[in-house]
């Protein structure tokens, strides 16, 4: 089962590697969002707060 787990990860990364170098703006967005702290922290706090101010709640 972990192989097979481990091939369809290293399909999804190797099939998404093929988009690197293609487009510089491309680029420049995906690192903002794996360097950026607040990008990655606002929109789980973002989900978060969302989910605690509707009328339906999940909990």
């Amino acid at each position: 089962m972990l192989d097979l787990l481990n091939s369809i990860d290293f399909g999804i990364v190797r099939w998404l590697n093929g988009f690197m170098g293609a487009n510089d703006d491309f680029d420049y967005g995906v690192r903002l969002l794996i360097e950026l702290n607040l990008i990655k922290g606002g929109v789980l706090a973002g989900l978060l707060w969302g989910t605690w101010s509707t009328d339906r709640h999940i909990f």
